[in-house]
Formats: C-alpha cells, structure tokens, sequence
C-alpha cells in the first residue's frame, strides 16, 4: 500500500470513529428518534455503517455510503444541525470527492481549514474580546470547575479571550501554510484535546470531528503514530473496541437517560483521546519536524473540491449576512448580527434575508424549554417560534412584540411568514444572552 493510499485510509478510520463518536455525543433519544420509524433508523444504520468504513477504509462503496447517510441524518434533524455533524458531512465528502487519494485528502484540509477560519473570525468582535461576556472564561471556569478544581486565577480568565483567539487563528492559517501546517495540527490537537476534558460538556464530539483535518494535515505525525499505535494495540483488540462502541452508538435511540451515552464519550476521550494527544506530541518532537522539509503544498483541485470549498465558505458568510445565524462555524464567538447592527471587527450588518425582523419575547409556553426562554431574558425571531409550533403537536405560545403587543400562536391554526423549509435548513438563533452555549428546541 502507497504512502497516499494509508493516509487516506488512516483519515477515512479516524472520520469514522469521529461519526460514532458524535453518535455518543448527540444520542438519538434526545431527538426523540427510536425503531422502527424510519428515521429512527438512520443513527442505528450511520453506527453499522461507520463501523464498516472503520474496519475496511479502502472499500470505495461503503465510504460513500456512510457520507450518504451522515448527511441525511442532518436532514432528519434539522433545524437542529450540530457543528460537528456538518463538519463531519463536509470531512467525508471530501474524502470521496476525487478517486485520486491524494487530492481527496488535501480537500480534507482545504475544506477544514476553511471552517476552522471561519471559527476563529467570528471571534473577532467586541463581545467575545470583552472578558465580562465572553464565551471563553465561561468555558474555561467550567472545565476547571467540573472536575471540582478552583476557578483559575482572574487575570487568566480575562485573557482567555485574546488566548483563545491568538491559538484558533493560528491554526486555521497555519493549516494553510506547508511549513506550519504540522505545526498548527499538534496546535490544534492539544487546544482542541485540552476543551474536550470538560465533564459538563460534550466537545469530545466536536474535537473528535476536527482529528481528520489534523490528521490529513501531518501525515508524517500521523502515520508514525499508527504505526506505533499497532504495536500498543493489537489489531484484534482494535476491531473488538470499534465494534464495541459502534454497538454503543448504535443504541442511542433506547429509551435510557442521554447521561449514560455522555458517560461513554467521556469515558472514550479519556482514554482514547489521551493517548492520541499525548502520542501526537511525543511523535512531533521526536520528528523534529522543523528541521525537515515542509509537507508539500496542496495541488490538484476536482470540480467536487471547488464545490464543497465553495460551500463551507458560503455557509462561514451566513451569520454575516443573517441568512442563517444559527448552528453555524459562529459557534461559542459571542458573534451578533442582528436588527441591522454588528458587533463583528470587520463586518459590517448586512440583512439579505428581510424576513426575520420581528423579535419575539415569550410570556408562556406549553413547553418547559421555551418556556424557559422567559427567565433568560432571550428574545426569538418570529419565524422560529412559528416553525417550532406548527411543527409542535399541542403547542401553544404567547409572546410579546418589542413594542408590547401580544401575540398567539397554537399549533394548527399558526399562519407562517416564511415557508418552513427556509426556516429549517436556515435557522436562526435567538437573541439577547452575551454568551449562547446552546439553541434550544426553537433554534
């Protein structure tokens, strides 16, 4: 087998892993998706489906398959799309956008550079520099904080902004530049590996899904560390473990608390994702990969490539234009662009959709989760909470206009602004809390 074909089929094992992994971390029984219904059955065919690709890399079909059924699982959920599953969407097409192995696996970078760019520019606003609101302390005093350490010390907390930011851009462009780019995937991985450790959180899911760009991106590194990794872990005892957590994966529609499939991704990353962290460095040092030749550049592009480039850049502009502010690359960046203003460094408000103006304050809700919007101060867009109850058997909603007119909306009777399919595939985030660490049912 060519040095091209195993990388190749090392990125296709890891993007596989990753898919069962995001299983874990967004267990069907959340979605309330369960057999037989047919899209109950998507996470149970996506798990058997990975586990195949993982166990046999380089067979063409049940790759295109598994890439298949990823993006329809992303169609089955929407409007709710986690980042890790569209990037997970976009690393497997990359890898099956070209016969020539090597072209698909510098798409693997190009395309995930391109997202992690867009990460770190919505970073570059007001709100998420301004330590008082930002996101980062707030993640960073929970990761100390779940496992029962001390808050770290103020002045660190204050920089964790400016940290954050400096570490994200220097990775996306680093991942651009051949000299840097092994440099920016051990980055990468430790910064990345570091959130993971979160108990109150799920990023394990979401670091997991990066490791094919990081992996395509250091080929020497990762390579090496599978060869080393075959010696720690013979090949038996590999395939039992995969098919042990595919088994897992595959049983996140039974109806048991969501917290035991949280357990087992944790569980995972702690001893899995430790490994490749610390094995990662270990091999990058003992390469000394700054006294070698850079990777070389990416060459080769396919019509494929341009397209899924094209697309993952248009779906970064999205926030920026308020197409589609929610489930984005805007994820955790304090990025608001809303009511024609900005808070964005660079980008200035620009509103091409128009349809969304109207902000909506909920008085009451027949739902708990929406009804919880009232206590956090949010306010949703209109076209949201239309969606959410015509699409919600029993709902009802009463809310409130910017200038105190109450409105009402009952499933079954609630008259749409906007086609739902617009509302599904470009959802909206509500607005009002400085740092959002999650949706909600509405979006």
């Amino acid at each position: 087998m060519g040095e091209e074909q195993r990388l190749h089929a090392i990125v296709t094992v890891v993007w596989a892993v990753g898919v069962l992994v995001h299983l874990l971390g967004n267990p069907s029984v959340v979605h309330a998706e369960s057999l037989p219904s047919p899209t109950g059955a998507v996470p149970v065919v996506l798990a058997v489906l990975a586990a195949a690709t993982a166990l046999r890399p380089a067979h063409r079909p049940t790759v295109v398959a598994t890439v298949v059924v990823v993006w329809l699982l992303a169609l089955v959920r929407l409007p709710v799309l986690a980042n890790n599953l569209v990037l997970l969407g976009v690393t497997g097409t990359a890898l099956v956008v070209s016969r020539d192995l090597g072209v698909a696996v510098r798409t693997v970078v190009r395309a995930g550079a391109a997202a992690y760019l867009f990460a770190a520019f919505a970073k570059y606003n007001t709100t998420f520099l301004d330590p008082a609101v930002s996101c980062a302390p707030v993640i960073l005093e929970r990761l100390v904080g779940s496992w029962g350490l001390p808050a770290p010390p103020r002045w660190f907390a204050d920089a964790s902004p400016v940290l954050a930011l400096v570490t994200e851009s220097a990775v996306g462009v680093g991942l651009l530049v051949p000299r840097l780019r092994r440099h920016a995937a051990l980055l990468g991985v430790a910064f990345h590996g570091l959130l993971a450790y979160d108990l109150g959180q799920h990023f394990w899911d979401f670091t997991t899904a990066l490791l094919p760009v990081f992996v395509a991106a250091s080929p020497t590194v990762a390579l090496a560390l599978v060869d080393r990794g075959r010696r720690l872990v013979p090949a038996p005892v590999a395939r039992a473990l995969l098919v042990l957590l595919a088994g897992v994966a595959a049983a996140t529609g039974a109806p048991i608390a969501a917290g035991w499939f949280f357990l087992a991704g944790h569980l995972v990353w702690i001893v899995g994702g430790s490994l490749v962290v610390l094995g990662w460095a270990v091999v990058h040092l003992v390469q000394r990969p700054w006294r070698g030749a850079p990777a070389p550049s990416p060459a080769g592009w396919t019509t494929g490539a341009v397209v899924l480039v094209a697309l993952v850049v248009a779906n970064g502009l999205t926030p920026y234009t308020q197409v589609k502010t929610g489930y984005g690359w805007n994820m955790y960046a304090n990025l608001r662009v809303v009511d024609d203003t900005s808070n964005h460094l660079v980008v200035p408000p620009l509103d091409l959709r128009g349809d969304h103006d109207e902000l909506l304050t909920v008085v009451a809700a027949t739902d708990e989760a929406i009804e919880a919007y009232t206590d956090r101060g949010l306010r949703l867009p209109r076209v949201q909470l239309e969606d959410w109850v015509a699409r919600t058997p029993g709902a009802a909603v009463t809310a409130r206009t910017d200038d105190g007119a109450t409105v009402e909306l009952a499933h079954g009777t609630v008259e749409r602004t906007t086609p739902a399919w617009v509302v599904r595939l470009l959802p909206l985030r509500p607005v009002g809390d400085e740092c959002l660490l999650f949706y909600g049912p509405a979006g």
